[in-house]
């Protein structure tokens, strides 16, 4: 069974870093939002195993209130990243 799997990516005034990264099911997951220190929330990028790469309803409003874009993969349409806020 695929399952959803997503990473925080941060940004540090210099680059992207690597923040908190987590597993869930075929359609979900929760995923803990932490940046290494000096770095803040600047993307969550999560696999969609269905394979239809748009943004569900959770994902718009996540990125909504966390105020970052939101980025889905899935093996046929690559990465897409949407700017929500």
């Amino acid at each position: 069974m695929a399952r959803e799997c997503g990473t925080v990516w941060g940004h540090d005034g210099k680059g992207l870093v690597r923040g908190s990264s987590a597993c869930g099911g075929k359609s979900s997951m929760s995923l803990p939002v932490s940046c290494p220190p000096g770095s803040h929330p600047h993307a969550i990028c999560h696999d969609h195993p269905s394979g239809n790469p748009s943004l569900s309803h959770q994902d718009i409003a996540t990125g909504k209130r966390l105020k970052v874009s939101i980025c889905t993969r899935t093996v046929k349409h690559g990465i897409k990243c949407y700017r929500i806020h």
